[in-house]
């Protein structure tokens, strides 16, 4: 009796990974019925059978002899077992107008879906939008006028939290812009961008001085929002695609067997380019050098006596010697396989 109770932890993982299971089902029927009302055969259709009311009332005309005579005809010949299937009839009715009440119409849901497609089309095609807001500083600087941009990522086909840069104009008597705030992450280089596309007003390093006050010349220092935007934009992308390619790896190490899958897997390094492996039962580590489309750029492999150069060459084969043919040709999933062989 003893032997049959199951283990409350065991219970509590087969809860969560059904959960998880059932979020994953919901989220793919939502993806399927936001395909379907917003794919362009079904509005076509939904316009035809809008602009055509006659055929809906001719139809309706037309049936409703058909079924009245059903109905009488059934109430003549079953009259008898009305009492037995009423109750089930008025359950059943019950049931379909208290659902019908209950979800929206299929033209209101049909409009959501239209709208958020569109909505997603144009965050895709517009992935940067600039905005104008008002700085509640009282102290604010140029009149409390903020230009702010709003930068779009995808990670595995989701949207996700754009990120903001607010710029003001500090300088006086200048049109140069500067970085205010954002929620831009550490690992993106803003500063340095910001240093090379957005340069504040300094002086001329000419050693010519101005003839009345002896003071160096204002250099005219010309900003380039459009190229800081794209740019920004370009390094918060590779930025989640070093993330997802540790995530496909973790992923990956899970699918398969179990002494690979105890594999402990980390982000080494800001900016997501350095991944930490290690397998402590097997006493091995190893440490990848991914690039930003989650290409292999380096290994290092360590074992139980020391760095492991068979199993580094078996990942990273001869790409050292020609880096342009095989930089390619060695991605992140390729490192399940190599570092699985054993010594």
């Amino acid at each position: 009796m003893a032997a049959d109770i199951v283990p409350a932890d065991s219970l509590d993982a087969e809860i969560a990974s059904l959960q998880e299971e059932l979020a994953t089902l919901r989220r793919a029927i939502k993806i399927e019925c936001s395909t379907i009302l917003s794919s362009a055969s079904f509005q076509s259709r939904r316009a035809k059978h809008r602009l055509s009311p006659s055929s809906s009332s001719s139809s309706s005309s037309s049936s409703s002899p058909s079924s009245s005579s059903s109905k009488h005809s059934s109430k003549s010949k079953h009259k008898p077992s009305s009492s037995s299937s009423s109750p089930s009839n008025s359950s059943s009715s019950s049931s379909s107008s208290s659902l019908s009440s209950s979800s929206p119409s299929i033209p209101a849901v049909a409009a959501l879906h239209a709208a958020h497609a569109q909505q997603s089309t144009y965050r895709i095609a517009a992935s940067v939008t600039a905005f104008h807001v008002r700085d509640p500083d009282p102290h604010a600087v140029d009149g409390a006028r903020v230009l702010g941009l709003r930068l779009e990522a995808i990670a595995r086909g989701r949207f996700l939290t754009p990120y903001y840069v607010l710029l003001n104009r500090p300088f006086p008597g200048s049109k140069h812009l500067r970085i205010h705030r954002h929620t831009v992450p550490p690992a993106v280089p803003l500063a340095g961008l910001a240093g090379r596309y957005l340069p504040a007003p300094g002086p001329d390093p000419n050693p010519n001085r101005d003839s009345v006050s002896g003071a160096p010349r204002p250099r005219p220092q010309t900003q380039n929002l459009h190229a800081f935007a794209t740019r920004l934009r370009r390094e918060i992308v590779r930025y989640h695609n070093r993330l997802g390619a540790s995530a496909d790896l973790r992923r990956a190490l899970d699918d398969t067997a179990e002494d690979t899958a105890a594999a402990d897997l980390a982000i080494a390094d800001v900016e997501a380019k350095h991944i930490a492996l290690a397998w402590p039962a097997a006493d091995r580590s190893a440490r990848i050098v991914i690039d930003d489309d989650g290409a292999l750029v380096h290994a290092v492999v360590m074992g139980p006596h020391g760095r492991d150069w068979l199993a580094a060459r078996r990942l990273f084969g001869d790409h050292d010697r020609d880096r342009d043919r095989d930089r390619d040709q060695v991605h992140v999933h390729d490192i399940i396989k190599m570092l699985g062989i054993e010594e």
